[in-house]
């Protein structure tokens, strides 16, 4: 994988978060990147673990704000 599409879909795996965030499931575009793209690349894996672990922290935190 080229630097230039390392980059591409690690900013993929931060952006999707967003546009999940409109379904309520903005996890779901940062999982999918590390499932799809996480084995070709350590940098790509590494920037989806970091969307999907902000992502499951802010829907905890949500969770036991609303309960």
């Amino acid at each position: 994988m080229t630097p230039d599409e390392e980059r591409t879909w690690g900013g993929a795996a931060h952006w999707s978060a967003f546009v999940g965030a409109f379904v309520a499931l903005a996890f779901l575009g940062p999982l999918l990147v590390l499932l799809l793209k996480g084995n070709e690349s350590a940098y790509v894996r590494r920037q989806a673990v970091e969307s999907l672990n902000f992502q499951l922290s802010m829907l905890i935190l949500t969770i036991r704000m609303v309960s």
